[in-house]
C-alpha cells in the first residue's frame, strides 16, 4: 500500500514594512529613543491597517502611508503621539484648517 505524503504548506511570508526617510525622524523628535517609540507605533498601526510603506516628511512632521504603492492618507507626529501615548511635546507649528472632516483610511473598517 501506498501512503500518500502531505507536503507542509508554506507560510505566508511576512510583509517587511519600508519607512523612508527614517533618519530625519531623529532630528524632528529630538531624541532617537522617541524616534524609536514613533518607528514602532508606525510599525503597529501599518500591521494592523495593512499598510505597507512609509515616508516621513519633516516639513509636515507627518507620515505618508501606502498601500499598494497608491498613497492613502497622512497621520501627523501629534497624532501618534496622542494614539500611543508617547509623551514627546506637542508640535505647536501651524493648525491645519480643512474644510470638512476627512474620512481616514486607518480608522473604521479595514
Amino acid at each position: 500500500m501506498t501512503e500518500e505524503i502531505e507536503k507542509p504548506k508554506k507560510k505566508a511570508a511576512k510583509k517587511k514594512l519600508e519607512i523612508i526617510n527614517k533618519e530625519r525622524l531623529d532630528s524632528c523628535v529630538g531624541s532617537k529613543e522617541i524616534s524609536e517609540k514613533v518607528v514602532d507605533s508606525i510599525s503597529k498601526l501599518c500591521k494592523d491597517y495593512d499598510f505597507d510603506k512609509v515616508e516621513f516628511v519633516r516639513n509636515f512632521r507627518a507620515f505618508r502611508l501606502y498601500r499598494k504603492g497608491a498613497h492613502l492618507d497622512w497621520i501627523d507626529l501629534n497624532e501618534i503621539n496622542y494614539m500611543y501615548g508617547l509623551g514627546f511635546p506637542k508640535f505647536k507649528g501651524e493648525i491645519r484648517k480643512y474644510q470638512k472632516p476627512m474620512k481616514r483610511a486607518y480608522r473604521g473598517s479595514k
